[in-house]
């Protein structure tokens, strides 16, 4: 991080697309200290994109002719829901439950 708190450097474990795109589904590639090319306002609203079908992310667009859909998250009426719940709380919720009757 900067002195004034931005990033620089942004990791992406086991989830980076390098140069594949939208065609490759199984890409799970480590990838330490990327630099970010593009930002939305300022240097905390970093640009990433989804370039995979398995979502792998990278800091550049490897599907240049395809249309794209912009996830602003500030945004009250965008895609992204916020709540209060832990990390632990969201994943337990998609394990699934035994039930016995």
């Amino acid at each position: 991080m900067k002195g004034d708190n931005n990033p620089e450097l942004f990791d992406f474990p086991f989830i980076y697309s390098a140069e594949n795109s939208i065609e490759q589904d199984s890409i799970h590639i480590d990838s330490y200290g990327i630099t970010i090319k593009y930002y939305f306002a300022n240097l905390r609203h970093p640009i990433i994109f989804i370039n995979t079908s398995n979502h792998a992310m990278g800091e550049h667009d490897t599907n240049h002719r395809l249309w794209k859909w912009e996830y602003i998250a500030w945004q009250m009426d965008g895609p992204i829901e916020f709540g209060e719940k832990s990390r632990e709380e969201i994943d337990n919720s998609f394990k699934p439950k035994l039930r016995f009757w």
